[in-house]
């Protein structure tokens, strides 16, 4: 069932978009193009925003190793330069000492709620933006 025919087959009817953290783009994507079409219909749209850190048990999820392009150890590019001229130069464990640790960042992802009347639910949680898109 397409998110805007159930939105328009309810009257009060919200509905939840949400993607893992690699995708939120097409999500935010997704969520625009239905406004789009509901707005050509001459419906308003409410858009809920709610970030939120992902749970430590969905980070872990591996991604297969892809290899794009294989050199053989004797293969050299048009210009002479060896594979050897493109690594970078590693910090020396002084450097390390004296610069402050990198902070922790946790990854975060995005829930879109879409609904065509105000949901005063959505509105008085933390971390939840209205895009309201009028007909």
């Amino acid at each position: 069932m397409s998110t805007n025919k159930h939105l328009l087959d309810r009257d009060n009817g919200v509905v939840l978009l949400h993607a893992r953290q690699p995708e939120v783009g097409k999500l935010i994507t997704v969520a625009e193009q239905c406004k789009r079409i509901l707005k050509e219909q001459g419906r308003s749209v409410y858009q809920y925003n709610q970030p939120f850190e992902v749970p430590e048990a969905l980070q872990k999820v591996k991604k297969p190793d892809i290899v794009e392009k294989t050199m053989l150890e004797d293969e050299v590019d048009g210009d002479g330069d060896t594979e050897d001229d493109y690594f970078e130069t590693m910090q020396s464990r002084f450097e390390k000492a004296i610069l402050p640790p990198a902070p922790k960042r946790l990854p975060r992802s995005m829930r879109v709620f879409l609904s065509l009347s105000p949901v005063p639910e959505l509105k008085g949680k933390t971390n939840v933006t209205l895009q309201l898109t009028e007909a």
